[in-house]
């Protein structure tokens, strides 16, 4: 009998570790290892479980780059060469070639080695070895004195500079040696120089617009020969034409005086810039003349090196040329050679 009830006993148990068995695999399967049997050898291997795996997004790498703005370069505008568009009148160009002979005349005449001593007054023995201002009247031929009188000159010298002093005189009257004895005999003349010393007190136009602007050109230049060191300054003339402008713009015209300026290379650029260029060539050169029933309103261009190009207006009587004026002086380019004496 207890036989009987242990071997029901060993079934009960075996039949349990078979169930237990079963629990066994199936918590296996759950864990995803399967067992292959293969002969009398036992194997596990990893069951691959696929997943939704995310795959890495590839990450470029972030370069900075700086953007590069171009700068706006200002640059200057150049301006195209100036092309004259006005021809000059025939008046204008008639007025410059007498300008141009009158200067070269003076530049002609040397300067006697006597009329530069600063220690002696200059005296003139003979005036015919010396330079006749009566030759003026051959280049401005619309000008003449009254009838009767001339022109002579004496010459006033110091330790600084030296010039003519012009004036008129009574012809056949014997000149005067020196500016002592002219001093003496008109002392309103020694200091101040009055009216009646000038020889425009004599002189008489033809009533033509170049008449009038030659008598102009006799008041700025006719004392503009024999001149000495600081009388340099003395330079001064009207310019009326393109053609000439650009010969002092290029220092291509001969000077009022004689003078090598390569001499002079240490006080700086003598030329004019670029802009002192292109100002002076927008420039209306045209003498105008409005002749009046009493004279005439004339409006010209004048230039000197010290101090540049100038438009000046003046006032000229029919008669009495004395009373002429100035009314107006316009600087119109500045320009100052780097050169004092």
């Amino acid at each position: 009998m207890k036989r009987i009830f242990l071997m029901l006993l060993i079934i009960v148990l075996m039949l349990s570790g078979c169930i237990m068995d079963e629990d066994i695999f199936e918590n296996q399967a759950t864990t995803s290892t399967s067992i292959s049997i293969t002969g009398s050898t036992a194997t596990s291997e990893p069951t691959t479980v696929p997943t939704n795996t995310l795959t890495p997004t590839r990450s470029e790498p972030t370069v900075a780059v700086e953007t590069v703005i171009p700068t706006q370069i200002d640059t200057p505008t150049v301006e195209p060469t100036y092309t004259y568009n006005v021809t000059p009148s025939t008046l204008a160009q008639e007025w410059q070639q007498d300008i141009l002979e009158l200067k070269a005349l003076f530049l002609a005449q040397e300067l006697p080695e006597d009329f530069s001593n600063d220690e002696e007054e200059t005296i003139i023995e003979d005036p015919t070895l010396f330079f006749d201002p009566n030759e003026i009247f051959t280049v401005l031929d619309h000008l003449s004195m009254q009838l009767g009188y001339d022109l002579a000159f004496v010459y006033l010298t110091s330790n600084l500079e030296g010039f003519p002093v012009v004036y008129a005189k009574k012809e056949g009257e014997i000149p005067y040696r020196s500016f002592s004895e002219f001093a003496q005999a008109r002392p309103e003349c020694a200091e101040s120089r009055a009216d009646s010393c000038y020889a425009s007190n004599q002189m008489e136009h033809d009533g033509t617009d170049l008449g009038y602007l030659q008598f102009l050109t006799f008041e700025l230049m006719y004392e503009q020969f024999y001149l000495y060191w600081h009388s340099n300054y003395n330079d001064g003339r009207p310019v009326a034409t393109s053609e000439q402008l650009e010969l002092i713009l290029e220092w291509v015209d001969p000077d009022m005086f004689n003078m090598e300026y390569e001499a002079f290379t240490s006080y700086g650029e003598f030329g004019f810039t670029d802009e002192q260029k292109a100002l002076a060539r927008r420039i209306d050169l045209e003498p105008i003349v409005t002749i009046k029933e009493d004279g005439a309103e004339v409006r010209f261009v004048y230039y000197t090196k010290w101090g540049g190009f100038y438009e000046l207006k003046a006032w000229v009587p029919r008669e009495n040329l004395i009373d002429y004026g100035f009314t107006e002086s316009t600087q119109l380019v500045e320009y100052e050679i780097p050169l004092n004496f």
